[in-house]
């Protein structure tokens, strides 16, 4: 029983915040310009910005590939070992 109820709450939990993702239409400069600067129309679309994702076992695949295995390998290390430290020096007058 406990197990059923826990699974109805978290899905309605997740299908309840669903709604917000979405831009509703109406809201934007022209109904309400104290908020919006930009009418739906000129909201830019980020996805046609970016190029697309390289070809596997390009050269740009294995770089992209690289660099994500470099900071995966930062992942639990202390921030101390890869922080610079600052030399303060004492100015003799």
């Amino acid at each position: 029983m406990v197990k059923k109820l826990s699974v109805f709450m978290i899905s309605a939990w997740l299908l309840s915040g669903t709604g917000y993702a979405a831009i509703p239409a109406g809201n934007d400069a022209t109904t309400r310009p104290e908020l919006y600067y930009l009418t739906n129309s000129q909201a830019i679309d980020s996805l046609a910005l970016l190029p697309p994702p390289p070809a596997p076992g390009s050269l740009t695949f294995l770089n992209d590939q690289a660099m994500y295995e470099q900071g995966r390998l930062l992942r639990d290390t202390p921030a101390v070992n890869w922080r610079p430290t600052m030399q303060i020096s004492a100015v003799a007058g």
